[in-house]
């Protein structure tokens, strides 16, 4: 870390006034501030994950808001005499995350900002299907997307769950949606669900192991040394990288576009 970087960041905390100056062995903590100033010290490399978690949205990395967040969050429907979960879940993708219905209602739906925590970032809500259609039958998207292979495939069915052919779509879509507005909702909408599973999964990692120090941390009381135990530390792997289709999307574009370019120089070539 540059030392600029290094400095801001022991001001933040040393500009932290809401800290004890001491505290007895088997006392209960409830809120941040019945931490001592060097206990959150001792939580820096946290807070560091957890201002560097994939899907995090703030670009300013030690402000005062980012900073009583990750405090927040500790202490969010816990106090030290709680047990803490170790092992965190990663949730399985849903049927949602991959499949959109678009109808004439669907082209005027338009995405909500948030303000939330990213622990508590709630995907965009499923487009739904409205019956009052007057001419054309509703029309589904499913977005296979793997990640590894960097491919997409897309399958496109009407009401009675056959699929249809891409000549056909323009004549079925709603007024003013083309195939390409609804390619890039279902990519949006897999984004939206791929960003809170995975930061959901990667706050919690954060969040336990802070607990799991100031769980011990009450038992000995404020006369503790420095050492934090190996268990209570995120080794490689923990903190899961966060893969979105939009961004995949971009450079496997950017890739077809070179080779498009590059097709056409040589069509040209030999044509002269």
């Amino acid at each position: 870390m540059p030392d600029d970087e290094y400095d801001e960041l022991m001001d933040l905390f040393l500009k932290d006034t809401g800290v004890l100056g001491s505290r007895p062995p088997n006392a209960i903590i409830s809120k941040p501030s019945d931490l001592t100033r060097d206990e959150k010290l001792l939580l820096k490399d946290l807070y560091l994950e957890y201002v560097d978690m994939p899907g995090q949205d703030s670009h300013v990395s030690f402000s005062p808001e980012l900073y009583k967040e990750f405090f927040g969050e500790i202490f969010k429907y816990w106090v030290s005499s709680h047990r803490v979960n170790n092992r965190p879940i990663l949730q399985d993708q849903t049927p949602e995350q991959t499949y959109i219905v678009i109808d004439a209602s669907w082209a005027e739906s338009k995405p909500q900002a948030t303000t939330d925590s990213p622990c508590d970032r709630a995907p965009m809500p499923r487009t739904k299907v409205s019956r009052k259609r007057r001419i054309c039958e509703s029309i589904s998207l499913t977005m296979e997307f793997n990640a590894a292979e960097e491919t997409f495939t897309w399958t496109w069915e009407d009401d009675d769950d056959e699929i249809m052919k891409s000549s056909r779509l323009q004549r079925w879509l709603p007024q003013g949606v083309t195939k390409n507005n609804a390619i890039l909702m279902a990519i949006e909408n897999y984004d939206s669900f791929e960003r809170k599973r995975i930061t959901s999964y990667n706050c919690e990692q954060i969040i336990n192991a802070a607990r799991r120090r100031i769980h011990k941390w009450a038992r000995a009381g404020s006369s503790h040394g420095d050492a934090i135990d190996s268990s209570d530390k995120l080794g490689p792997g923990c903190i899961l990288s966060l893969v979105l289709a939009s961004d995949v999307y971009l450079r496997t574009a950017r890739d077809a576009a070179e080779i498009a370019a590059e097709i056409k120089k040589r069509r040209s070539m030999v044509a002269a």
